[in-house]
C-alpha cells in the first residue's frame, strides 16, 4: 500500500524504502490544474512501485558515475506508468512549458517525446489485440 502525505516542506515527489512507501503532496499540488493531478499522482505512483528510491540508492553506492543516467531513466519510467495507466494526455498537458530539466531529470521536451512513443506502442498493442480477437 502506498501512503499519501501532505507537507508544506517539499515539493511533490515519490519516496520509498522497501516497505516505507510514500508520496508527499507538496504546496506545489495545488497549483495543477484538477485534470492533470491524476496524471502527477500516478507518475509519482510510477516511482515508488519501480522501487526507484532503492535503485538510486544502491546505484550510488555500487556505481555513482551511472547514478545520472539512471535518473533519467527513472523520469522517463515513471512517466510511462503513467502513460499506461491512461494518463499520456493528461501528462502531456502537465509537461506543455519548455522546463529544462537539469542534470538529474529530463527536459519537457524529451520527456514529450517518450511519453508519444509510449502512446504509439501502446496503440499499436491494442490495434494488434482488437485485429487478433478479430481473427480467432
Amino acid at each position: 500500500m502506498i501512503k499519501v502525505v501532505t507537507t508544506k516542506e517539499h515539493p511533490t515527489c515519490a519516496a520509498s524504502f522497501f516497505w516505507w512507501r510514500r508520496i508527499f503532496i507538496g504546496t506545489d499540488y495545488a497549483n495543477i490544474p484538477p485534470s492533470q493531478r491524476v496524471a502527477v499522482v500516478s507518475h509519482e505512483v510510477g516511482h515508488v512501485v519501480g522501487r526507484h528510491t532503492e535503485l538510486k540508492l544502491l546505484c550510488l553506492l555500487l556505481c555513482p558515475l551511472a547514478y545520472i543516467f539512471l535518473c533519467w531513466w527513472c523520469e522517463i519510467q515513471a512517466d510511462r506508468h503513467s502513460v499506461r495507466c491512461g494518463n499520456g494526455r493528461r501528462l502531456l498537458e502537465f509537461l506543455k512549458d519548455e522546463a529544462s530539466g537539469g542534470l538529474l531529470h529530463p527536459s519537457h521536451a524529451t520527456r514529450r517525446r517518450y511519453i508519444k512513443k509510449e502512446e504509439k506502442q501502446l496503440r499499436k498493442v491494442h490495434v494488434k489485440n482488437q485485429h487478433s480477437k478479430g481473427t480467432a
